[in-house]
């Protein structure tokens, strides 16, 4: 994402840069000086990106990348805004938006799953929740550190079990789970 923001502030740039002379009027000055200042941006971006591609894989550093494509996008919405240069202003939007869910669903990739083993079914959350009714499980497992739910469509599921509280009584979930699966094995119906 590092890349498409770069190249976006490339583009960006150097359209903005090639617009006629005529048509830039007494603001050719301003906008030939932004354009150079967003194709220098974008290129560092991308630079980094590629140069410091390891590095941007601890969470702290990735944040200061995505910050500063934010800053850049909406520095370039405010300039678009007051001027009413409408396209690139939408660009600058697009790119705010995309950056931002970017940074967002980064942020929560980090933050732990959570499973619930109830009567209902096995409810996994995240971003989303879950619900695997126990009709549909084959197996359910906790060894040597992960979770796996197998269901009968051949759909595997495995979380690690160290990032779960509660997961002394390994063998009182499995047991309660085995005996959801029996009770309601007689429910599944096959897809095929």
């Amino acid at each position: 994402m590092h890349l498409i923001s770069g190249f976006m502030f490339v583009l960006i740039g150097a359209v903005t840069l090639v617009i006629p002379e005529d048509i830039k009027s007494h603001l050719a000055n301003i906008l030939n000086n932004m354009s150079i200042g967003f194709i220098v941006f974008g290129i560092a971006i991308v630079c980094i990106t590629i140069a410091f591609n390891k590095a941007l894989a601890d969470n702290k550093k990735n944040s200061l990348l995505r910050i500063a494509e934010l800053a850049g996008f909406i520095g370039l919405a405010c300039i678009c805004l007051y001027f009413q240069w409408w396209m690139p202003f939408i660009y600058a939007i697009i790119g705010i938006i995309t950056v931002a869910t970017t940074y967002y669903l980064e942020l929560d990739a980090h933050k732990p799953e959570y499973i619930i083993v109830s009567e209902k079914g096995i409810e996994l959350k995240r971003l989303n929740k879950k619900l695997i009714e126990w009709s549909e499980v084959k197996n359910f497992l906790i060894r040597h550190g992960n979770v796996t739910i197998n269901l009968k469509n051949n759909t595997l599921y495995q979380y690690n079990a160290y990032n779960f509280k509660n997961i002394s009584n390994k063998e009182v979930i499995e047991s309660f789970a085995q005996v959801q699966i029996d009770q309601n094995a007689h429910k599944y119906e096959p897809e095929w």
